[in-house]
């Protein structure tokens, strides 16, 4: 492993959150948490390319290529936020439940979600429109979100109950609990959908 570059981001050296790669244009998404912005950079030419501004506390971000879109979690003005790819500009916003967190895309229903931590729900919004379809009540404070496109299910890791819920993401309606002993309060997840041939996805949670 060696350094390959090193790129000065906007904003000041204040907290950064998730990021975002849409790997096919190499443009890389960070959200800048202490300075409320998105910025853009070109991992190619390791150079800023851009920088979306007035997006407060932002925690989550996802590239959606397929739409040319990218979503983020306002989390200061408890919001969704959704841009154009190409422009940067502000496309919609949409009202999500207190402190939102992290965001996931569901290509099949065509719905992005976003877990609001202190609610301990799920909002889910339309992804072209930004209207609210539903929200998810998940009995505990939640974290981050991941699409399981092998069982057509969200699951979140639910930090207040200590365990992962698996949603219907046609119904709206939690259809297991996983349990996770030895992970307290877990916050961050990777799901490897794919896994070994014929095994049951695997999942990687951390705690907070």
């Amino acid at each position: 492993m060696r350094q390959v570059a090193q790129v000065e981001l906007t904003g000041g050296p204040v907290r950064f959150d998730y990021t975002s790669l849409d790997s096919g244009r190499g443009l890389l998404f960070i959200a800048h948490m202490g300075a409320g912005e998105i910025v853009e950079v070109d991992v190619r030419s390791h150079q800023v390319v851009r920088t979306v501004t007035d997006v407060p506390d932002v925690h989550g971000v996802l590239a959606v290529p397929d739409k040319h879109r990218v979503y983020a979690t306002a989390t200061g003005r408890n919001q969704l936020v959704a841009f154009d790819e190409d422009t940067g500009e502000v496309l919609f916003t949409a009202p999500t439940g207190e402190y939102p967190d992290g965001l996931a895309y569901d290509p099949i229903r065509n719905t992005v979600w976003t877990t609001n931590e202190h609610a301990g729900t799920e909002t889910v919004v339309d992804a072209d429109s930004g209207a609210v379809r539903a929200t998810v009540d998940l009995g505990g404070e939640v974290s981050n979100v991941v699409y399981d496109p092998v069982i057509a299910r969200m699951v979140v890791a639910v930090q207040g109950r200590g365990d992962l819920a698996e949603i219907d993401p046609a119904g709206y309606t939690v259809t297991d609990r996983i349990p996770i002993p030895g992970c307290d309060s877990p916050h961050g997840q990777v799901l490897d959908a794919a896994g070994p041939t014929g095994s049951t996805p695997a999942r990687s949670t951390s705690t907070k």
